[in-house]
């Protein structure tokens, strides 16, 4: 048995296959921190933020769900992500400009859109969306603007629990150890990266 998907099915899945002692495969959840350290290239590195968060709307399980941006870079590389961000299409996944399209059914866009009201609620700061696109023309669908959260702390749901939608935790850091400690501080371990 080969499965991708949350934790709480794949233990399911795994509870189900010991019955006939099923050999099983699962890839469960994610949580994947981009580290960011201040002599990296930072065209490079943004670029890579922007597709590993973005990318099918945040929908994969390696995406990069948290920054982590050494305090010295933190300023100048939110700025430029902001720019790059606001500029990305919402729309039909089947037109070449669209950047970002829905999410995959109105159960997970409502999931999503909670994950978004506790950062909120926690004292996370909305960068820049947080809510549907304005465009009438989606207003049926499950859309979601690309999200970026500063100020979250580890101990905020946003930054423990995957979302799996276009929604970005941004930490920063002083050190190589607080980086490290940053990006261990969660249940998921299936992707990492680190700029420098």
């Amino acid at each position: 048995v080969s499965f991708t998907g949350s934790t709480k099915t794949g233990r399911k899945v795994l509870e189900s296959s010991a019955h006939n002692l099923a050999k099983v495969t699962l890839e469960l959840g994610g949580k994947t921190a981009n580290i960011v350290m201040p002599d990296a290239n930072m065209d490079m590195a943004l670029a890579a933020a922007v597709r590993t968060i973005f990318l099918n709307s945040g929908q994969i399980c390696t995406a990069g769900s948290r920054l982590l941006l050494h305090e010295s870079i933190k300023d100048e590389f939110l700025e430029k992500m902001l720019g790059v961000v606001r500029s990305l299409k919402v729309g039909d996944p089947f037109a070449p400009d669209t950047k970002l399209g829905p999410i995959v059914s109105a159960q997970q866009y409502e999931r999503v859109m909670s994950y978004i009201e506790a950062g909120k609620s926690c004292g996370a700061c909305v960068l820049t969306g947080g809510g549907r696109p304005t465009d009438a023309a989606l207003a049926a669908g499950t859309y979601v603007m690309p999200t970026i959260f500063d100020k979250v702390t580890m101990d905020m749901p946003i930054a423990q629990e995957e979302i799996f939608g276009p929604v970005l935790a941004v930490m920063s850091f002083k050190d190589d150890d607080e980086a490290v400690a940053i990006a261990n501080a969660t249940d998921y371990g299936l992707a990492a990266a680190l700029w420098t």
